[in-house]
């Protein structure tokens, strides 16, 4: 679909960047693991990582450093947790060990992956609660990468798991993060039900949190389970599938999901990104009529919320759509000025069959269309066809460097402002764009003839047009 800015909702928090995989297996070499309780753990507390990054001139260095300060924490908890049986210096070196232990399993050490599983087990029997709560936030996070790498197919006991993390200690430092993490994997590996089950169960511990943007996430999860059950209930998969290969009578079907998600009490965030989505979609697919009844029912849906914010948004996304469907038929021009900061001459391309391409460098879509572009410029060139892009890069630099790389043998186009780039641009406001790739044909009249033209759509209007 179109590239649309900013990014999706609820993404899975990125593991802390280490050095690349590389070199042999080291000690703690360089770091003098200290004697007596206090000072190993001042050193843990000064080898974490938040406090200590590795050092050196050359990957290889960088490397070995990386492995030496995690050896070393590992090398000082292991003296902890032998020398100290109070609680506190216990917590603290089991922590850190199984980090330490993970942090070079992420780096391709197969013997640390052993270690940690066992480790890990070990921690979860301990008889100290807190302890053992540790080592299976630590495992059941072990079990979350299995099921992302392919390597577990059985999700049941992943969930049961689940729920008794969040049964047993709810409040607990990791907790939402890793079981929120585990319901996106089941989701983006393709077990549905059992995301939904996730969510479901996430949610309902949370959404009465006294930590404000914990309930609120909460409720945002609920609201998304139960507008994704109903997706599946009614196939909504199934009928976008329909619509988009043009089968007869396709969109009345669409449109009815869209109401029934839009009547769903209380409609969040999930639900006006998925309307809003699929109305654009409609008109992508050449059904005008139904994506403006969606992008009308999405505005109502919303305009009485009690989140002002979704209500604008929800205005927004409706507006732009209907300042899409008012191009069609009427006049159309181009300004800006060109990378190179020369005027730009729309009135050079007067009596011919333009296509005004709006894109930008970081858009894959967009640039997935431009061999399409550009084996329909060098057929129909010749019969008066043009092409004129429109870059709506936040950063004029990144174009500027894009074609001194891969030049276009057509023209690009800037905002004149510098203060009215990306989606600010003036005339991408104007023609309420707010995702990328959007193709406008003009025909030799200087009127728009059609929208959303790549593909195959675009080879069969030009041939309708330039005969």
């Amino acid at each position: 679909g179109p590239a649309m800015p900013g990014g999706p909702v609820g993404d899975v928090p990125t593991p802390p960047i280490t050095p690349p995989i590389g070199g042999a297996v080291g000690g703690a070499a360089g770091y003098q693991v200290p004697e007596g309780k206090e000072a190993l753990i001042a050193f843990l507390q000064q080898m974490d990582p938040r406090q200590k990054q590795p050092k050196g001139q050359t990957k290889q260095e960088l490397m070995d450093d990386y492995r030496a300060i995690h050896m070393a924490r590992i090398q000082a908890a292991d003296k902890l947790l032998k020398d100290s049986p109070e609680k506190q210096p216990r917590l603290a070196a089991t922590q850190s060990k199984l980090e330490a232990l993970r942090s070079l399993m992420g780096i391709g050490d197969r013997q640390a992956e052993k270690d940690l599983n066992g480790f890990g087990r070990t921690v979860a029997k301990d008889p100290d609660p807190e302890i053992a709560h540790t080592g299976r936030l630590m495992l059941f996070d072990m079990s979350l990468d299995a099921l992302a790498n392919g390597e577990m197919k059985e999700t049941q006991t992943l969930l049961a798991e689940l729920k008794k993390l969040i049964a047993d200690k709810p409040d607990a430092p990791g907790v939402f993060v890793v079981t929120r993490k585990a319901a996106i994997v089941l989701q983006q590996v393709g077990h549905r039900e059992a995301a939904l089950e996730a969510y479901q169960a996430i949610g309902n511990a949370y959404k009465d949190s006294q930590e404000p943007q914990l309930a609120a996430e909460a409720r945002a999860m609920l609201d998304m389970a139960k507008a994704q059950t109903l997706e599946v209930k009614l196939d909504l998969d199934g009928k976008l599938k329909a619509m988009l290969t043009d089968q007869p009578n396709s969109a009345p079907p669409v449109l009815e999901v869209v109401k029934a998600l839009l009547g769903i009490e209380s409609p969040g965030e999930y639900v006006l990104n998925v309307a809003a989505q699929v109305a654009q979609l409609m008109e992508i697919s050449g059904n005008v009529k139904e994506a403006g009844e969606a992008f009308a029912l999405l505005e109502t849906a919303f305009k009485d919320s009690p989140n002002k914010e979704l209500a604008e948004q929800a205005a927004a996304r409706a507006e732009n759509g209907r300042r899409r469907a008012a191009l069609i038929g009427q006049p159309f021009a181009v300004d800006g000025t060109q990378v190179d900061g020369s005027p730009f001459d729309w009135g050079q391309y007067q009596g011919k069959v333009v296509l005004v391409d709006f894109w930008a460098t970081w858009c894959e879509p967009c640039l997935r269309e431009m061999p399409n572009l550009k084996q329909s410029y060098e057929k129909y060139r010749d019969q008066g066809f043009e092409v004129v892009g429109v870059n709506i890069d936040d950063d004029p630099q990144m174009v500027k460097r894009f074609l001194a790389l891969q030049p276009l043998p057509w023209t690009t186009v800037i905002s004149a402002d510098p203060n009215a780039r990306g989606f600010e641009h003036p005339l991408a406001v104007k023609c309420g764009i707010d995702a990328i790739p959007f193709l406008v044909l003009i025909g030799r009249d200087g009127k728009v003839n059609a929208l959303h033209v790549g593909g195959e759509k675009l080879d069969q209007k030009l041939a309708q047009l330039l005969g």
